[in-house]
Protein backbone atom coordinates (compact mmCIF):
# COMPACT_ATOMS: atom_id res chain seq x y z
CA UNK A 1 0.00 0.00 0.00
CA UNK A 2 1.51 3.68 -0.85
CA UNK A 3 0.17 6.04 0.92
CA UNK A 4 0.53 9.56 -0.70
CA UNK A 5 -0.21 13.14 0.57
CA UNK A 6 -2.93 14.49 -0.64
CA UNK A 7 -4.78 18.20 -0.30
CA UNK A 8 -8.60 17.82 -0.23
CA UNK A 9 -7.86 19.92 -3.84
CA UNK A 10 -5.93 17.40 -5.02
CA UNK A 11 -7.81 14.52 -3.72
CA UNK A 12 -10.69 14.84 -6.62
CA UNK A 13 -8.16 14.78 -9.66
CA UNK A 14 -6.60 11.58 -7.46
CA UNK A 15 -9.58 10.17 -7.55
CA UNK A 16 -11.03 10.67 -11.11
CA UNK A 17 -7.85 9.29 -12.10
CA UNK A 18 -6.70 6.55 -10.52
CA UNK A 19 -9.63 5.08 -7.84
CA UNK A 20 -11.93 5.21 -10.42
CA UNK A 21 -10.39 2.94 -14.00
CA UNK A 22 -9.34 0.64 -11.18
CA UNK A 23 -12.34 0.48 -9.48
CA UNK A 24 -14.26 -0.22 -13.06
CA UNK A 25 -11.62 -2.52 -13.92
CA UNK A 26 -13.01 -4.71 -10.87
CA UNK A 27 -9.90 -3.82 -8.72
CA UNK A 28 -10.72 -4.09 -5.23
CA UNK A 29 -9.46 -1.28 -2.94
CA UNK A 30 -8.48 -1.50 0.45
CA UNK A 31 -8.54 2.01 2.83
CA UNK A 32 -7.15 2.03 6.00
CA UNK A 33 -9.63 1.15 8.48
CA UNK A 34 -12.44 0.09 6.13
CA UNK A 35 -13.28 -3.44 6.08
CA UNK A 36 -13.00 -4.73 2.83
CA UNK A 37 -15.79 -6.99 0.77
CA UNK A 38 -16.68 -10.78 1.68
CA UNK A 39 -14.27 -13.20 0.10
CA UNK A 40 -16.23 -14.76 -3.07
CA UNK A 41 -15.11 -18.53 -3.27
CA UNK A 42 -13.31 -19.37 -6.70
CA UNK A 43 -13.93 -22.22 -8.40
CA UNK A 44 -10.84 -24.35 -8.94
CA UNK A 45 -10.95 -26.66 -11.84
CA UNK A 46 -8.86 -29.69 -12.43
CA UNK A 47 -5.33 -29.86 -13.31
CA UNK A 48 -4.57 -30.34 -16.84
CA UNK A 49 -2.17 -33.65 -17.20
CA UNK A 50 1.40 -33.19 -18.80
CA UNK A 51 1.49 -33.61 -22.80
CA UNK A 52 -2.60 -33.28 -22.69
CA UNK A 53 -4.08 -30.28 -24.71
CA UNK A 54 -6.62 -28.91 -22.44
CA UNK A 55 -10.46 -28.73 -22.88
CA UNK A 56 -12.40 -25.73 -23.62
CA UNK A 57 -12.67 -23.99 -20.44
CA UNK A 58 -16.28 -24.02 -18.88
CA UNK A 59 -18.49 -21.73 -20.39
CA UNK A 60 -20.54 -20.59 -17.31
CA UNK A 61 -17.03 -19.41 -16.43
CA UNK A 62 -16.18 -17.83 -19.40
CA UNK A 63 -19.36 -16.34 -20.29
CA UNK A 64 -19.91 -15.22 -16.73
CA UNK A 65 -17.15 -13.11 -16.90
CA UNK A 66 -17.09 -11.80 -20.67
CA UNK A 67 -21.02 -10.84 -19.60
CA UNK A 68 -19.82 -8.84 -16.22
CA UNK A 69 -17.15 -6.88 -18.02
CA UNK A 70 -19.77 -6.04 -20.72
CA UNK A 71 -22.17 -5.00 -18.28
CA UNK A 72 -19.75 -3.42 -16.35
CA UNK A 73 -18.31 -1.47 -19.37
CA UNK A 74 -22.09 -0.46 -20.21
CA UNK A 75 -23.12 1.33 -16.86
CA UNK A 76 -19.17 2.88 -17.03
CA UNK A 77 -20.56 4.16 -21.00
CA UNK A 78 -23.63 4.75 -19.70
CA UNK A 79 -22.38 7.63 -17.46
CA UNK A 80 -20.33 9.17 -19.67
CA UNK A 81 -22.28 11.99 -21.76
CA UNK A 82 -21.79 11.32 -25.53
CA UNK A 83 -19.43 13.77 -27.77
CA UNK A 84 -21.27 16.38 -29.36
CA UNK A 85 -20.11 18.46 -32.13
CA UNK A 86 -20.75 21.55 -33.40
CA UNK A 87 -23.51 22.02 -36.53
CA UNK A 88 -22.22 20.59 -39.70
CA UNK A 89 -18.75 19.84 -37.54
CA UNK A 90 -17.16 16.59 -37.12
CA UNK A 91 -14.36 18.41 -35.07
CA UNK A 92 -14.04 17.20 -31.50
CA UNK A 93 -14.80 19.90 -28.61
CA UNK A 94 -12.71 20.40 -25.58
CA UNK A 95 -15.87 19.02 -23.83
CA UNK A 96 -16.02 16.32 -26.57
CA UNK A 97 -12.43 15.36 -26.32
CA UNK A 98 -12.94 14.83 -22.05
CA UNK A 99 -15.31 12.26 -22.98
CA UNK A 100 -13.70 10.35 -25.31
CA UNK A 101 -11.02 9.95 -22.92
CA UNK A 102 -13.29 8.82 -20.13
CA UNK A 103 -14.38 6.55 -22.63
CA UNK A 104 -11.05 5.34 -23.06
CA UNK A 105 -10.03 4.88 -19.79
CA UNK A 106 -12.96 1.99 -19.59
CA UNK A 107 -12.39 0.55 -22.50
CA UNK A 108 -7.89 0.24 -21.80
CA UNK A 109 -9.38 -1.24 -18.18
CA UNK A 110 -11.75 -3.50 -19.88
CA UNK A 111 -9.59 -5.00 -22.99
CA UNK A 112 -11.78 -8.10 -24.24
CA UNK A 113 -15.07 -5.50 -24.52
CA UNK A 114 -16.11 -4.30 -28.06
CA UNK A 115 -17.77 -1.22 -28.89
CA UNK A 116 -19.88 0.36 -31.57
CA UNK A 117 -19.12 3.79 -32.26
CA UNK A 118 -23.17 5.83 -33.98
CA UNK A 119 -22.63 9.15 -35.32
CA UNK A 120 -25.37 10.91 -35.45
CA UNK A 121 -26.61 14.41 -37.68
CA UNK A 122 -30.19 15.40 -37.13
CA UNK A 123 -29.96 18.99 -37.42
CA UNK A 124 -27.98 19.37 -41.28
CA UNK A 125 -30.34 20.57 -43.77
CA UNK A 126 -30.39 19.09 -47.14
CA UNK A 127 -30.48 15.65 -48.53
CA UNK A 128 -30.45 12.83 -46.49
CA UNK A 129 -27.28 11.72 -47.84
CA UNK A 130 -25.19 14.87 -46.28
CA UNK A 131 -26.36 14.03 -42.98
CA UNK A 132 -25.46 10.64 -43.69
CA UNK A 133 -21.54 11.54 -44.66
CA UNK A 134 -21.50 14.24 -41.60
CA UNK A 135 -22.53 11.36 -39.13
CA UNK A 136 -19.95 8.92 -40.77
CA UNK A 137 -17.86 11.50 -40.34
CA UNK A 138 -18.38 12.62 -36.56
CA UNK A 139 -18.15 8.45 -35.27
CA UNK A 140 -14.38 8.33 -37.67
CA UNK A 141 -13.45 11.04 -35.53
CA UNK A 142 -14.29 9.47 -32.55
CA UNK A 143 -12.91 6.61 -33.19
CA UNK A 144 -9.71 7.75 -34.50
CA UNK A 145 -9.31 9.67 -31.05
CA UNK A 146 -10.02 5.99 -29.22
CA UNK A 147 -7.40 4.57 -31.19
CA UNK A 148 -5.05 7.53 -30.23
CA UNK A 149 -5.54 6.44 -26.64
CA UNK A 150 -4.46 3.49 -27.12
CA UNK A 151 -7.69 1.57 -27.78
CA UNK A 152 -7.34 -1.32 -30.50
CA UNK A 153 -9.42 -0.59 -33.82
CA UNK A 154 -10.83 -3.85 -34.12
CA UNK A 155 -12.50 -3.19 -31.02
CA UNK A 156 -14.26 -0.25 -32.36
CA UNK A 157 -16.90 -0.50 -35.01
CA UNK A 158 -17.91 2.94 -36.63
CA UNK A 159 -21.42 3.45 -38.42
CA UNK A 160 -23.40 6.16 -39.47
CA UNK A 161 -27.06 6.66 -38.93
CA UNK A 162 -27.31 10.24 -40.32
CA UNK A 163 -30.57 11.98 -39.43
CA UNK A 164 -32.33 8.69 -37.41
CA UNK A 165 -33.31 9.02 -34.30
CA UNK A 166 -33.68 12.51 -33.07
CA UNK A 167 -33.26 13.99 -29.99
CA UNK A 168 -35.41 16.97 -28.61
CA UNK A 169 -32.99 19.80 -29.22
CA UNK A 170 -30.73 19.99 -32.33
CA UNK A 171 -27.46 20.20 -30.32
CA UNK A 172 -28.33 17.39 -28.67
CA UNK A 173 -28.62 15.36 -32.01
CA UNK A 174 -25.43 15.99 -32.82
CA UNK A 175 -24.08 13.45 -31.11
CA UNK A 176 -21.75 10.12 -31.44
CA UNK A 177 -23.01 7.30 -29.15
CA UNK A 178 -20.46 4.71 -27.91
CA UNK A 179 -22.09 1.66 -26.69
CA UNK A 180 -21.03 -2.15 -25.89
CA UNK A 181 -21.23 -4.27 -29.09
Amino acid sequence: MVDLPLSPSRAGWWAALVVVPLALAGVALAWPGVPGPPAVPVPVTAPVAAGVAPTAPAPTVAAGTAAASRQRVAAALSSVPPPVFAADSAVLSDASRAAVARVAAVLSANPSVAVSVAGYCADTPGPADVAQRLSEQRAAVVADALVAAGIARDRLTTVGRGDTAPLATPAASRRVEIRVA
